[in-house]
């Protein structure tokens, strides 16, 4: 038996998830028979049931063994000293808005004139 790899919730919302998307497949080949959409959405709704019954995602599983086997392990853990601190978030927010509502401090060049005085179109 495979090792379990999500957990009660996820299992639970992976079951959901595939029988509304079996029950909306099913609904579409009724519609129409030769819809090929229909065809896929029953698919990949069983799919979702399997991993919702059996507690296991093999994406999951495929994406947690690479990860194994690279450099950046599990044993990483979170370090406040590589985020921002709170100082530099709020600054960085407040620098961010003013960009949004044009209010930006800092001068922004001006196109150099080459000398004529043509007048642009401003459509």
């Amino acid at each position: 038996m495979l090792e379990e790899n999500i957990s009660e919730r996820s299992a639970f919302m992976r079951l959901i998830c595939g029988v509304s998307m079996t029950a909306c497949g099913v609904g579409r080949i009724a519609h129409r028979p030769n819809c090929w959409t229909g065809h896929i959405m029953i698919a990949a709704g069983a799919m979702k049931i399997a991993e919702g019954i059996f507690h296991y995602c093999p994406m999951k599983a495929m994406l947690g063994s690479g990860m194994q086997n690279s450099d950046y392990t599990t044993s990483h853990t979170f370090d406040s000293a590589n985020f921002m601190s709170t100082e530099q978030v709020s600054q960085f927010m407040k620098e961010f808005s003013d960009i949004v509502s044009g209010n930006s401090t800092e001068t922004t060049t001006q196109p150099k004139s080459n000398g004529s005085n043509s007048v642009q179109n401003p459509s």
